[in-house]
Formats: structure tokens, sequence, C-alpha cells
């Protein structure tokens, strides 16, 4: 499940970035983009660290291997080559908060639970949360619909 839950983030980099690259002319939006891809490597590489350890620190797992098989199946699905018919910022925006909502039940917070605080700490230390960012996300997509 951790190596699933590491690539599953992994996609969601790959995505990001694909957005930052497409939607470059935009400077605030490909920031966010930008924001998001750093925010899953992070998460990716907690995941990662979780694997190396081999257990170490972590006192059980929360989320179903069919769980994050099914997100995982997902995330390969979503297209990132394509350049000819390219999403538009508002639908780019639909799907991600959508994306996030989903992403949130495999976050490395709510995926493992560790054998103590001081363990949590250490392995989420470089996690920082991405609410702020989805919060700016959810305002942008609201002030791109708000008159359609």
């Amino acid at each position: 499940m951790l190596e699933h839950c590491q690539q599953i983030f992994r996609h969601a980099e790959g995505f990001y970035l694909y957005l930052s690259d497409i939607h470059r002319d935009d400077r605030e939006i490909a920031r966010i983009w930008g924001l998001l891809a750093i925010d899953k490597c992070n998460h990716s590489d907690a995941f990662k660290m979780a694997l190396r350890l081999k257990g170490e620190g972590i006192s059980g797992i929360t989320v179903s291997a069919e769980k994050s098989t099914y997100i995982l199946g997902k995330m390969k699905a979503i297209p990132t080559g394509n350049r000819t018919n390219l999403p538009s910022v508002v639908d780019a925006l639909r799907f991600a908060l959508s994306m996030e909502d989903r992403l949130n039940s495999v976050h490395f917070r709510h995926a493992v639970r560790f054998s103590s605080e001081q363990d949590r700490d250490l392995m989420t230390l470089s996690l920082k949360s991405s609410e702020d960012i989805i919060q700016i996300m959810t305002e942008e997509y609201i002030n791109l619909t708000m008159f359609e």
C-alpha cells in the first residue's frame, strides 16, 4: 500500500507539472500548479521514506490495498501527453479540486498510524499542508466561474 501511495503522489506531481507547463502564460495559475507539484513530490518522498524504514515508527496502515490500487489506476489514466486538446484553466481547476478530494483519502497523515507523536512529527516534517494552496485554487475557480 505504501508503494501504491508513493506512486499515486508521483503521478499527481507529474499532472501538476503538466498543467503548469500548458498554462505557463497565466503566471498565477502556473504558480498554483507548481506549488501543488512540489507538495505532491513531498508526499511521494514521505511514502518512499516510510518504505525504506520498513515500518519503523509506523503502527498501522489505514488505507486498504483495494482503495490505493483503485486511486493509482485513476491517476495513471490521467492524460498528460496530449498537447492538442488542452484543458482550459477552469476545467483543470475543476478536475484538480475533485482529484485533491480523492488524494486526501490517501494523504500520508491519513494513511499511516504512527507509533508515537515523535515518529509522526519526524515523518511528516517535510509535508506542508496543501490546504492553503487548495484554498487559493478554490478561490480562483470561484472567481473564474462566478459569472458563467
